[in-house]
């Protein structure tokens, strides 16, 4: 990369985090939802304050149910990378400021990234900037992965960073080492489309490698392949060895029950921001959230490449048109494939491949012939996306016309600049787009707005200290009985800190019985009529004080459990009957 590389990738990542200071005030919880909430961000910031005391703990038994970390694999606790992250977390007393800022870094990690990729496959930097800046921006990487998903947002970061690195040793530029090191940060993660990203992109590579007759640098690639699949070991061993033990179990090799499954027609209107994919998501019958958004200018902007210089490019972009090809496959594919379940998490993966080839296209120049037709076309893929987005959404018709007026003005304004080789306005003009469209999107469409399960599914308390003030009379071991669908009932405990699920009470030190977890011991799960997040559901009061049955010792559960404070969720249990 050259100085100006180097400084557009600043801008990238400026950019990048402007977006997402403003979905941030327009949404004072963005970053703070679902599993953020209740898995990722708590454990993780456990986990950094006691690297920050010099302890790095695998398995602690005090966690309880989800104590077996490393066996979890899904938390990226033998990732250096991730480690660093765990600590700048616990510098944190907000849970929610600390996810948010440390997915913004993520976002703008993957933004450079791109730019990088796209660089690395001959794009100029006005047209890799804009694809750089609207990836991460993109519906899916920023209101599942940053809001909800912040493993698969790491685990995106990392397969792109991997794929500049092997693409470059794949072209003689780079030796193998940075390869291996990003192929096995991406590996670890916890996230196992990282792997399957990694797998794709070597593939790929290999392909592109046998075209060209490389076959000593192929040789090479199988290396830097093995190497990255021992690394993968330290991450998902532990978990093969706990199989037998826990809840995890495969399902069918394939299924197809709809879900999260976006079509073709969804990919169609992927340049339109206020567009949601009718498909089933959650408890709604469409996704409440833009996830199939690409980049606004993306769709106009096709009509005016030049297919002719694109296909004599078409040898040396091999490796990105296999990964769209089979990422494509993988989106519009039955929604479970073995480990891999609901496609739209695919979507990303299908993007970071098709910003390459068409940054790469569009760095050729535009075409020269048929205009008119080309703006034809242009406006009518603008028009596809305003009616798309309409019929899904019609009580948003005047935010659909002033989203679709903007795409107008403002795409005519890109090509105008780039017909006359005003390159830097052009690369300007896409940009402002892509984050203007941001906090327009998280005031009608962020996850606060999905139709979820219950209550804790829309964020458990934040705060730290307030969490410790509401908790201070909590001695000991902790069990807590209560069930989240009763939540609804009395969410205000909930909010103070009284009543904490998933993860929530590491992050406080506390011994809590009921944690996360993905991989939890049946039996005692089903002892506690616990589920995955420590919500009961039965009436468990009553066995707590009888003597266990088929056990050598006359003990009650709750003695054997060595508890020392009850907590009850009055929503489950009403004080006259506690």
């Amino acid at each position: 990369m050259r100085n100006r590389d180097y400084a557009a990738a600043g801008y990238v990542a400026a950019a990048i985090a402007c977006a997402s200071i403003m979905a941030r005030v327009i949404d004072p919880h963005f970053g703070f939802w679902g599993d953020n909430a209740e898995s990722f961000a708590p454990l993780w910031h456990h986990v950094g304050t006691q690297l920050r005391q010099g302890v790095w703990t695998p398995m602690d038994p005090h966690l309880w149910l989800g104590g077996n970390v490393i066996a979890e694999a899904a938390y990226g606790i033998v990732n250096p990378a991730s480690l660093v992250t765990f600590v700048l977390l616990s510098f944190f007393t907000d849970l929610s400021t600390g996810i948010w800022f440390v997915c913004t870094i993520y976002l703008a990690l993957l933004g450079v990234a791109t730019y990088a990729l796209s660089r690395t496959y001959g794009a100029t930097p006005a047209w890799a900037l804009p694809f750089a800046v609207a990836l991460p921006l993109g519906g899916f990487t920023f209101f599942y992965g940053a809001s909800n998903w912040a493993s698969g947002l790491f685990a995106i970061t990392w397969v792109a960073w991997f794929w500049v690195a092997a693409a470059r040793y794949a072209r003689g530029k780079a030796g193998p080492f940075l390869a291996v090191i990003t192929g096995g940060l991406a590996v670890t993660v916890g996230n196992p489309y990282g792997q399957l990203g990694v797998v794709i992109v070597l593939l790929a590579l290999a392909v592109q490698l046998v075209i060209d007759r490389q076959l000593r640098r192929l040789g090479g690639m199988v290396v830097v392949g093995l190497c990255v699949g021992a690394i993968t070991a330290l991450a998902y061993l532990p978990l093969l060895a706990t199989l037998s033990q826990t809840v995890r179990q495969s399902g069918p090799l394939f299924s197809n029950s709809g879900y999260l499954a976006p079509d073709a027609l969804n990919l169609l209107a992927s340049s339109a921001p206020t567009y949601l994919p009718p498909m089933a998501a959650w408890y709604s019958e469409h996704d409440l959230v833009p996830s199939v958004y690409f980049a606004w200018f993306v769709l106009p902007v096709v009509p005016w490449i030049s297919w002719r210089r694109a296909a004599a490019t078409r040898r040396s972009m091999t490796a990105p048109l296999v990964v769209t090809a089979i990422m494509l496959f993988f989106t519009l594919g039955p929604s479970e494939i073995w480990l891999f379940r609901w496609p739209v998490r695919f979507v990303e993966y299908l993007y970071l491949a098709i910003a390459v080839l068409l940054a790469r296209a569009l760095s050729l120049g535009p075409a020269q012939e048929r205009r008119g037709l080309r703006a034809l076309i242009s406006g009518a893929a603008v028009g596809a996306g305003l009616a798309s987005s309409w019929v899904v959404t019609p009580q948003n018709a005047a935010t659909h016309a002033a989203v679709t007026v903007g795409i107008l003005v403002l795409g005519t304004i890109a090509i105008v600049a780039w017909y006359r080789g005003a390159l830097k306005a052009m690369a300007l003009t896409l940009v402002i787009g892509s984050v203007a469209y941001v906090p327009v999107q998280a005031g009608l469409y962020s996850w606060n707005r999905q139709v979820l399960g219950v209550t804790a599914d829309h964020g458990a308390t934040s705060s730290l200290s307030d969490a410790t003030a509401a908790t201070s009379s909590y001695q000991g071991t902790v069990l807590q009985l209560g069930a989240l669908h009763h939540l609804d009932l009395d969410g205000d405990a909930l909010e103070r800190g009284e009543l904490m699920f998933g993860h929530s009470p590491t992050a406080l030190g506390l011994d809590f019985v009921g944690r996360y977890t993905g991989i939890g011991f049946p039996d005692f799960m089903k002892l506690l009529c616990m589920d995955y997040r420590g919500s009961t559901h039965c009436d468990l009061q009553p066995a707590l004080t009888a003597p266990l049955e088929d056990s050598p010792y006359e003990a009650s559960l709750i003695d054997v459990l060595g508890v020392d404070t009850l907590v009850f969720s009055t929503a489950s249990y009403p004080p006259a009957q506690v």
